[in-house]
């Protein structure tokens, strides 16, 4: 399926002092909008690209080179309308020589979870008909006002049409700006170009008339039209909250996150990729085991606050890479190996520290300790490797979540499932910042053999399939 964009417009109301920018050029968290709208259709499975330009379409296309669109990983057929100032639905017919089947219809200036475009089409649409992606929360949407109403038959998630536009009286949802469309729509273009009035609102209108324009609601997903600064910031705001993970602890939720995210603002206006961030961070983690491993006060305390900000920063990468929409499987494993290795610095040179400071007597804890963070780790590779599609340790956090709500409880897994919230990041390593700057680099031990070796022992047995064939299905993070 191909995807038509629209990208016509001038953005009069985004002006801003940094030149005459067209509006598909203005960036949002580190991405054009046009980029963000092509890299989400990605995400949702759409390589193929029709983009009707505008205003200062040279410098749009120009933007989207053929050599931008290999790094992207995307065709695109580029359309120029002159009559760019006229209504968005004179853009679309420009388009129509270059698609003859079902489509999927953007606007460049919408932001949105790609997640809603991979349900839109998979969902479908009726032969012959147009069916538009709309908001039900409409006492949730900034701007109410300029937002485009609608107005559903009978309020189920695939209700036909009865009105649209933006000064209806009665509504139950909005438009997103998200279409699944039948080459219908242009005919319905057409004629509402003859009657003078050629934008989208109106061609929706008349097949409402017809029966043949559908809704498709989004749930919870997020999306945001970018048309005024105040939108812009809105924008960002999105974003950002979209950030949040189900599997985030306490901490994480409501102190790292607040600092990382201040910190991705920083990094996303940079040329730092989110991989350069990973092994940054890896940097900063093998700082902390070396400043813990001299076993005086005042480095051990030095490598407990690198150890905890290694912890905040890491999150920087993930945040980077999900506001990029640049994800990939190697920049999952790349984070977890990364963070294992930090692990491991840690562990090792708080074992070091111990023996720098008298306590010969470590080896038979250290060992044990060893033996239980390998093994926590090997496990939670080997849990990814034949179980999921995933090469992050978020994967396995979320199948051991949900299986504890319905395995077989036994003393340990019973026992896990009222620490398990000791064994994320988030919360161990503000515990050993704190121990390091008391100097209880034992106690780090002591807690780290009875959590990891808990932690192995709880996987194996709930997941003895370890032992048998891998599922056929794969999990997706």
């Amino acid at each position: 399926m191909k995807a038509l964009i629209i990208a016509a417009g001038k953005g009069e109301r985004l002006r801003r002092w940094d030149g005459d920018l067209p509006k598909p050029l203005f960036k949002v968290a580190g991405l054009t909008l046009i980029e963000r709208a092509i890299l989400s259709a990605k995400k949702a499975g759409i390589t193929e690209f029709v983009i009707v330009t505008g205003y200062q379409g040279d410098t749009i296309q120009k933007r989207l080179s053929s050599k931008r669109q290999d790094k992207l990983g995307v065709t695109i057929q580029f359309v120029q309308n002159d009559d760019w100032e006229k209504a968005n639905g004179h853009s679309v017919l420009k388009a129509k020589p270059y698609l003859n089947n079902d489509f999927v219809l953007m606007m460049s200036d919408h932001i949105f979870d790609w997640r809603i475009l991979e349900a839109l089409v998979r969902n479908g649409t009726v032969a012959g008909e147009v069916t538009l992606a709309v908001d039900g929360r409409v006492d949730e949407i900034f701007d109410l006002d300029d937002a485009t109403k609608v107005k559903t038959l009978d309020g189920t998630p695939a209700s036909l049409i009865a009105e649209i536009g933006k000064e209806i009286p009665s509504y139950d949802a909005i438009d997103t700006g998200l279409f699944l469309c039948s080459p219908t729509l242009f005919q319905a273009l057409e004629n509402a170009c003859t009657e003078g009035k050629g934008s989208l609102t109106e061609a929706m209108r008349l097949l409402a008339a017809e029966g043949k324009a559908r809704t498709f609601r989004i749930g919870n997903h997020y999306w945001q039209d970018v048309d005024t600064q105040p939108s812009l910031k809105e924008a960002y705001r999105v974003l950002f909250r979209s950030l949040r993970k189900d599997t985030d602890g306490v901490i994480s939720r409501y102190f790292n996150r607040w600092v990382s995210g201040l910190m991705t603002r920083i990094l996303i206006r940079t040329s730092l990729t989110a991989n350069q961030v990973t092994w940054s961070a890896l940097v900063v983690g093998l700082l902390s085991g070396f400043f813990v491993s001299k076993g005086t006060p005042h480095d051990v305390a030095i490598g407990g606050l690198l150890f905890q900000f290694a912890s905040i920063y890491d999150g920087c990468d993930g945040e980077m890479s999900k506001l990029k929409l640049s994800s990939s499987k190697f920049g999952e494993w790349l984070d977890t190996v990364c963070d294992n290795i930090t692990y491991l610095a840690f562990f090792g040179g708080v074992i070091l520290g111990i023996y720098r400071q008298g306590y010969s007597n470590i080896m038979p804890m250290g060992l044990l300790t060893g033996f239980g963070v390998v093994m926590a780790l090997a496990t939670m590779y080997l849990y990814l490797v034949r179980f999921t599609n995933s090469g992050s340790l978020v994967t396995v956090q979320k199948d051991l979540s949900g299986d504890l709500e319905t395995v077989e409880q036994n003393a340990f897994i019973a026992l896990f499932g009222r620490v398990k919230f000791m064994v994320k990041r988030d919360f161990f390593a503000v515990l050993f910042m704190v121990l390091c700057l008391m100097n209880k680099l034992e106690w780090i031990l002591i807690l780290t053999a009875l959590g990891s070796n808990l932690a192995w022992i709880v996987i194996l047995t709930m997941k003895r399939e370890f032992a048998s064939e891998p599922k056929p299905e794969l999990s997706r993070n």
